[in-house]
């Protein structure tokens, strides 16, 4: 019950904010007529068994369980009039994402652009919705953990700039509405009950958190290798924080059968080191947003199906996303043939990759070099003697024993030298579960792309 009426008072306030800007009556939009009386008008963006999403006209959209849903009452479908001379078409741009944690469907993301007016102003709204949800219980529905609303505004002359920002779940709920003119920014925080207003003095060149993320794929796509510094007012820390970014030259990258250009920004702030990925014109294809246990990939799907929480994704674009790993430092790519293989958290030193499979009990830990004479050191047990191997198909030098003080586990340790250095593969996997790990482990050798190597 408390979701519900957490979902309806999301609509509430962005109908309201709907009303305030655009001062418009709802004619032709479509109407969800709840059971319980009430009418919310916007655009019916899907309507599946599950729920229903409705978009609101100036931004936001909000997800009703179909079982709280009366009737739908879509309006007539009209032509856009069309733009008048020297008159731009309108924009709009929206990206999808589907958000895992690990190997696990948790989530999911909505990204819009589009042109619209503030307060009189022209401008461009960036608006972000992000849905966390708890995996079901046997014969119930999946429950909302998390619900994150931001919309941002900023008009064309960059004189005014607005941001709202909602965060609802997991025993928090708070608003920040925030205005920016010239040096000075206003807001509104509410929490638990209390209402607060502040006002601060800012820079010219700070930047809220989408705005910032917008610029960076555009400002350091000419610049690869170089780093760029900016100020972002956070609404959660209600401040400003020190982000750094650093882009990488594209790599050409095998996505499942298509081969594409892959750009990538490391990405230093209070959250750690992040990483997105990014198409040529600068789209993001998928992001870290917490490390390596939480990530985003792109998606076609237009909502998160309910009964899809916490489940494995079938195979497609979105699986092959998720699957593939790139080392910016070094260059090395590579694609894990299934679901079960996550990054770990903590890392083997010195290794470009560090996987884990808990269902086969088993870790790979994948390092460079440009010294081909050099092992790492962590990767061999003491004494261990290499030896000209083929395995996989991948030819090199190899050594295979039981593991150090682990009894009744195995490592094997393949070893690929090219021209630009050596790559290192050790595995680390239970006996009895060894012809299976084996096999992932040789598909995860054919699939590396490594510098210096022809594929």
């Amino acid at each position: 019950m408390l979701q519900r009426i957490v979902l309806l008072w999301v609509g509430a306030i962005l109908a309201l904010l709907l009303g305030r800007v655009h001062g418009q009556p709802a004619d032709g939009l479509d109407r969800v007529v709840l059971r319980n009386g009430s009418v919310v008008r916007g655009r019916i963006v899907s309507a599946t068994e599950d729920a229903v999403v409705l978009a609101f006209r100036f931004g936001g959209q909000v997800e009703f369980r179909r079982s709280d849903v009366q009737s739908l009452d879509r309006a007539e479908p009209s032509e856009a009039p069309a733009p008048r001379a020297g008159e731009e078409p309108a924009l709009r741009l929206e990206d999808r994402f589907l958000i895992y944690h690990g190997d696990e469907l948790v989530g999911f993301r909505r990204l819009v652009e589009r042109r619209c007016r503030r307060l009189g102003q022209p401008g461009m709204l960036l608006e972000e919705e992000v849905v966390f949800r708890d995996p079901p219980s046997p014969g119930e529905d999946p429950g909302e953990a998390c619900r994150v609303v931001t919309l941002e505004f900023r008009s064309e002359g960059g004189d005014l700039r607005t941001l709202y920002y909602r965060e609802v779940g997991m025993g928090t709920d708070s608003i920040v509405d925030a205005v920016w003119r010239a040096d000075r920014l206003e807001y509104t925080w509410l929490r638990g009950g209390q209402r607060s207003r502040h006002e601060v003095s800012l820079a010219a060149d700070v930047r809220f958190p989408l705005g910032f993320w917008k610029e960076a794929a555009r400002v350091a796509v000419p610049a690869a290798g170089t780093e760029w510094r900016a100020e972002v007012w956070d609404p959660r820390a209600l401040g400003s924080v020190q982000v750094a970014v650093r882009r990488f030259e594209d790599l050409a990258v095998a996505v499942g059968a298509v081969r594409r250009p892959v750009g990538v920004l490391q990405v230093d702030g209070p959250r750690g080191r992040l990483f997105r990925w990014l198409s040529p014109e600068g789209r993001t294809l998928k992001e870290q947003l917490n490390g390596v246990s939480l990530q985003a990939v792109v998606t076609s799907r237009p909502a998160l199906p309910a009964r899809a929480v916490g489940a494995p994704l079938p195979d497609g674009p979105e699986r092959a996303l998720l699957n593939l790993r790139i080392d910016v430092d070094s260059g090395l790519v590579l694609q894990t043939p299934r679901s079960g293989w996550t990054d770990s958290p903590e890392g083997r030193p010195g290794a470009a990759f560090t996987l884990v499979n808990r269902e086969l009990r088993s870790w790979l830990a994948v390092y460079w070099t440009q010294t081909g004479a050099v092992w790492p050191e962590s990767a061999l047990p003491p004494g261990a003697r290499v030896e000209p191997a083929n395995f996989g198909g991948w030819p090199g030098e190899g050594w295979r024993g039981p593991a150090v003080g682990c009894a009744g586990r195995e490592l094997v340790v393949r070893r690929l030298e090219t021209p630009a250095g050596s790559v290192v593969a050790a595995l680390e996997m239970p006996v009895d579960l060894a012809p299976a790990v084996l096999l992932d482990y040789a598909a995860i050798l054919r699939s590396m792309q490594v510098p210096g190597r022809a594929r």
